[in-house]
């Protein structure tokens, strides 16, 4: 069963550092009421950031698992990867399973703003 990913848009700043943690949740428990924690424990999270017509790919994310067990994992981007971004950019993070199976959780646009000091 295909999952929806969430939708994330956000801002950065061109030539600066940006990190986000994320907290990743399976769809829904059996009640429907409340997100499971999902534990990446064999589990492999990629992201990358590319021009709306997927020409051109300007960044992987960095990732550090914070917490495989509880799901939590940080995405970074350093200052020398933002340094060459256009005004905007598109990006999805998926989660590989151990089994190789590929899920997109996160999806959004990308704003980035310009800086005036280097």
């Amino acid at each position: 069963m295909a999952r929806i990913p969430a939708i994330y848009d956000f801002d950065i700043d061109k030539a600066t550092d940006w990190d986000e943690t994320y907290n990743f949740h399976s769809n829904t428990n059996p009640d429907n009421e409340t997100l499971v924690v999902l534990d990446l424990t064999g589990s492999t999270v990629e992201g990358t950031a590319w021009d709306f017509e997927r020409e051109h790919k300007y960044a992987d994310f960095n990732v550090t698992y914070v917490n495989k067990t509880a799901g939590k994992v940080k995405l970074n981007l350093t200052d020398t990867q933002t340094a060459n971004f256009p005004d905007e950019l598109f990006y999805d993070v998926v989660v590989i399973n151990s089994a190789g199976e590929r899920n997109k959780y996160f999806k959004g646009k990308i704003t980035v703003n310009q800086t005036y000091t280097r």
